[in-house]
């Protein structure tokens, strides 16, 4: 059996409001990639798309990899172009004013806290 591919997960600032995009794939039992779209814990969007046509390419879970990347790429974008978002929380201000972070768990903690140390000093 296949294992599911580690996905993407970005949570986005967009105007006041900060949005999680997420993309995973969901493994040799359903055989889909899913995208949600949501602010806190509400569901805005989701989406599946089905990769059971190509099962049998050798080339599988580097298909599916570019599926994610795309499938992904394409939510961030509707987001910055405005025509996803949570409603009244849509604004015109400028997209991704910061991811609230990309880097490693440890990187983000560290980089907080020598912040804060000069800020404090």
């Amino acid at each position: 059996m296949r294992r599911s591919l580690t996905g993407y997960n970005h949570n986005v600032r967009h105007g006041d409001a900060v949005y999680h995009v997420q993309t995973e794939d969901n493994g040799s039992r359903h055989e889909v990639v899913t995208d949600v779209f949501a602010d806190g814990g509400r569901v805005i969007a989701s989406r599946s798309s089905s990769y059971a046509d190509a099962l049998a390419r050798d080339d599988l879970d580097v298909h599916v990899r570019s599926m994610m990347q795309t499938q992904h790429k394409e939510l961030l974008l509707a987001l910055r172009d405005g025509s996803l978002h949570g409603g009244e929380r849509k604004t015109d201000c400028r997209f991704g004013e910061a991811f609230i972070s990309e880097g490693r768990l440890d990187e983000v903690i560290l980089a907080a806290l020598e912040a804060r140390r000069d800020r404090d000093s």
